[in-house]
């Protein structure tokens, strides 16, 4: 069985997996770009469930398609999170956040990081 057989005979769960650890890893690893955002001073982390919640409704509204953040959005937004701590133990309002899926305007990863960065910014 040669690789392309392979490939066809993944189920869509078992490819959107494998795409999640390879951006996962890029992400951690060797980021393709590291996004910046402002950290407001009146900022506040809602509940994580709550966040994820929030953060996914506004998302949906936005991204139709099936992405790595809706089949593992605990991770991304955990992400967030622990660079928002990072950047306030660095005592900075500059909250760095790696990026492995793409550099593009239009890059679902860095979407949903903005959407989850404007809620616990409360804009």
């Amino acid at each position: 069985m040669n690789m392309n057989t392979n490939m066809m005979s993944m189920n869509i769960e078992e490819m959107s997996i494998m795409l999640f650890r390879a951006q996962m890893n890029t992400t951690m690893g060797r980021p393709i770009i590291v996004h910046e955002f402002v950290l407001s001073k009146k900022h506040k982390i809602p509940e994580f469930s709550v966040l994820i919640n929030k953060a996914l409704t506004k998302y949906n509204e936005k991204f139709t398609t099936t992405t790595a953040v809706h089949k593992f959005p605990d991770w991304w937004t955990q992400l967030v999170i622990e660079n928002i701590n990072k950047a306030i133990k660095e005592n900075s309002n500059i909250v760095k956040i790696p990026n492995g899926c793409c550099n593009t305007e239009k890059c679902p990863v860095k979407g949903y990081f903005e959407i989850v960065m404007k809620i616990i910014n409360k804009e």
